[in-house]
């Protein structure tokens, strides 16, 4: 009888310790890892008070800050899309909990500045719809041009 409560206390701590994220306050641990991060992102991906269901429709594209780090942009289906961040092992991704809605503007303005940590310290960035809007920033690093499904242009502009 001991030995079969052994067994299955043991069975139960090999399927949880293979499928277990944990992630607070700058904390990330995971083992869910995904060869596409389309489908990480949709597998932590929540319910939203206000934007309702948060699972992506289309991967826009996926930002590599370093080794370890990465930013995903994705539409979501109410006309707003999303900028995740992603953890990378072995080329696989990790939705590691933190993330950004935005909801598509026309107009020429620059969003409110964003920060990713990183292993060195910090990355900060922003989202723009119209490439105009960023010509008098200061400190751009890369301007990185994007087109989501209905052809509307979406630019992540990362700073040094």
């Amino acid at each position: 009888m001991k030995k079969r409560v052994f067994v299955l206390v043991l069975l139960l701590f090999l399927v949880g310790i293979f499928s277990l994220t944990i992630s607070f306050d700058g904390f990330f641990f995971t083992t869910k890892f995904y060869e596409d991060p389309l489908r990480a992102y949709n597998a932590g991906a929540t319910y939203n008070a206000i934007y309702g269901d948060t699972h992506a429709e289309r991967e826009v594209g996926v930002v590599k800050i370093d080794e370890e780090k990465a930013l995903f942009i994705g539409e979501l289906s109410n006309d707003c899309f999303i900028v995740a961040g992603m953890n990378i092992k072995n080329e696989k991704y990790a939705f590691d909990g933190t993330k950004s809605i935005f909801e598509y503007s026309n107009e020429r303005d620059v969003n409110a500045y964003k920060q990713t940590k990183t292993k060195s310290g910090y990355v900060k960035w922003t989202i723009a719809c119209d490439k105009k809007s960023t010509e008098e920033l200061v400190g751009v690093k890369t301007i990185m041009e994007y087109t989501l499904s209905d052809g509307r242009p979406l630019l992540l502009i990362v700073f040094d």
